[in-house]
């Protein structure tokens, strides 16, 4: 198993100091290569349960095994280094450097982890994600699309072990949000890559081996 969750719960206090029980006794387990969506309402805590698997947050109680390793044993330091050699993370907001040509905003990551190879790499996603004429453009002048393309391909460049996705397509009109569905879609089958999705769109979700829902903090397998 790449993944591991195993019993996590997870409450935030409100304003009235009273907790909330965001994410109730959750388990489940993904395999190396396995394409998983979850799905459920607004506030349900999808986004925050991918954000614990991300190590992002941190859970209140139970495990979290990624590729063998328990986060909740990794220091700040070593879980944030962890998280950039193992988790590839794409954005509903894409969350790029509006400073950052396409070719740097996918060189970051790479350059931050002292990666071999830098400039192959960075050249060979943007390739795989058809921006190989648009590396020196900046974000502003990207569509909604081309934006996802480069997130995507920034989250790729480090080969991760996993793929999160939070809502990849929910910025795009149909008929890119379907483009970038099979975009994602070929990379991460053409390489085996394990990716776990969080979306309201039933398309993206059944394009998924496995549907999981999220309904008031606990996961149910399959959709209604």
């Amino acid at each position: 198993m790449i993944l591991q969750v195993n019993n996590i719960t997870k409450s935030y206090v409100q304003t009235d100091n009273k907790p909330v029980d965001v994410i109730k006794n959750i388990n489940f387990n993904v395999k190396k290569g396995e394409t998983i969506s979850i799905v459920g309402p607004s506030g349900s805590g999808k986004t925050t349960l991918l954000s614990l698997i991300a190590g992002l947050d941190s859970i209140d109680s139970g495990s979290i095994i990624l590729d063998g390793q328990d986060l909740s044993q990794l220091s700040e330091d070593k879980l944030s280094k962890y998280r950039s050699q193992k988790i590839g993370i794409v954005f509903q907001q894409f969350h790029l450097m509006p400073h950052l040509s396409v070719k740097e905003n996918v060189r970051l990551p790479l350059e931050i982890l002292n990666a071999p190879n830098i400039s192959e790499r960075t050249n060979e996603v943007l390739e795989q994600v058809g921006l190989s004429d648009k590396k020196t453009f900046l974000p502003a002048v990207l569509s909604g699309g081309e934006c996802q393309r480069v997130a995507i391909a920034r989250a790729m460049g480090i080969q991760p072990s996993i793929l999160l996705a939070d809502e990849p397509t929910g910025n795009l009109d149909n008929k890119t949000a379907y483009q970038i569905e099979e975009l994602l879609f070929n990379l991460v089958e053409s390489i085996n890559m394990t990716l776990v999705v969080v979306t309201h769109n039933l398309r993206l979700a059944n394009h998924c081996e496995r549907q999981l829902q999220l309904k008031e903090g606990q996961l149910y397998e399959n959709l209604d």
